[in-house]
């Protein structure tokens, strides 16, 4: 029996033949179409951190305890793509959304839809209408809150085993599936504290399980650090911390950043700029004193006070440090 003969193709016509398939929808690696776009948070040192921005086809997940800015993070990030004419959607699970408090962060809610789901089948099913609708940003508030409609049927002692670590893990990679059309996917979640082998041990967990930490592209960890007080003592904000527990996109790896959150009012951004330009030596600290440019105060409330007064020295900075300045 006569061997088939074997025919070479050269590099060129293999690469063709890829291109050209019938059945699979090849892309070249140079493709521009697999190039990620980045849409910027305006917070320097955060933008840093995950790489110059927040990815679009992309999960980001945002973990961490009660009330260290989770949401209003979220919904900074939605400030800033709907800044730049888009539209979103916020699937609200826990009947938290705040437009009042969301709209003095600068948040326009009038570009964004809010659902309040029944039931956990219904928020992934409006999360991937949104996501193929090529929706610019869809914030999903939160996992901890999705439960499925089986569990809401039954009484409070129907509790199938691990039901929120299957139902999660079935319907996080229907949403990956759908980030093709371009959207930002953010998802929030809780951190909760396990305890370990034994009772001085307490591990930190996420519900639903750690396989998140595997489909997400961006794993933020947000921890509430120091109080931020007025003079009279009292609490204005808090040091928000921010550890990156992965980054597909950025260079820098298991980093940590802190900016300064004020519930007031959100990011204190004068203040942020002020810690990234001692940061890279624009501005020069001497003691007490600050030196920018050709200004020297005394004391960081000084500088911040005259930033604040100087709209022109401000966007000095911002320029300095190579943040845009919208």
């Amino acid at each position: 029996m006569a061997k088939a003969k074997t025919v070479s193709l050269s590099m060129e016509d293999k690469m063709e033949l890829m291109m050209n398939h019938k059945k699979f929808d090849f892309k070249r690696g140079d493709d521009e179409g697999l190039r990620i776009e980045k849409i910027p948070t305006g917070i320097p040192n955060l933008d840093t951190l995950i790489g110059g921005g927040i990815p679009k086809k992309a999960l980001t997940e945002l973990v961490g305890e009660s009330g260290s800015g989770k949401s209003y993070m979220a919904g900074q990030i939605a400030k800033k793509v709907l800044e730049r004419g888009g539209v979103g959607a916020w699937v609200d699970t826990e009947f938290a959304v705040n437009p009042g408090w969301m709209e003095r962060c600068g948040v326009p809610m009038d570009k964004i839809g809010v659902l309040q789901p029944y039931n956990g089948e219904e928020a992934i099913d409006a999360t991937r209408e949104c996501l193929q609708a090529g929706m610019d940003i869809v914030v999903l508030d939160s996992l901890a809150g999705l439960m499925p409609k089986d569990n809401l049927d039954n009484d409070a002692s129907y509790t199938p085993m691990a039901w929120q670590s299957r139902f999660l893990n079935q319907s996080i990679p229907k949403l990956i599936n759908d980030l093709r059309h371009g959207s930002i996917l953010i998802v929030v979640n809780q951190l909760r504290d396990d305890l370990g082998a034994n009772k001085y041990e307490v591990n930190l967990n996420v519900p639903g399980g750690r396989a998140q930490v595997f489909f997400a592209h961006i794993f933020l960890e947000l921890r509430r650090g120091a109080w931020i007080k007025d003079k009279e003592d009292n609490r204005l904000g808090f040091d928000m911390g921010i550890r990156m527990r992965k980054g597909r996109f950025s260079e820098e790896q298991w980093g940590k950043t802190s900016i300064p959150f004020k519930v007031a009012g959100g990011v204190d951004l004068i203040e942020t700029f002020m810690r990234e330009g001692i940061a890279q030596g624009k501005i020069k600290q001497a003691g007490a004193w600050y030196t920018y440019r050709d200004e020297k105060v005394m004391g960081s409330q000084g500088l911040h006070d005259l930033l604040e007064s100087t709209p022109a020295l401000y966007q000095q900075l911002k320029e300095d440090i190579g943040e845009d300045a919208t």
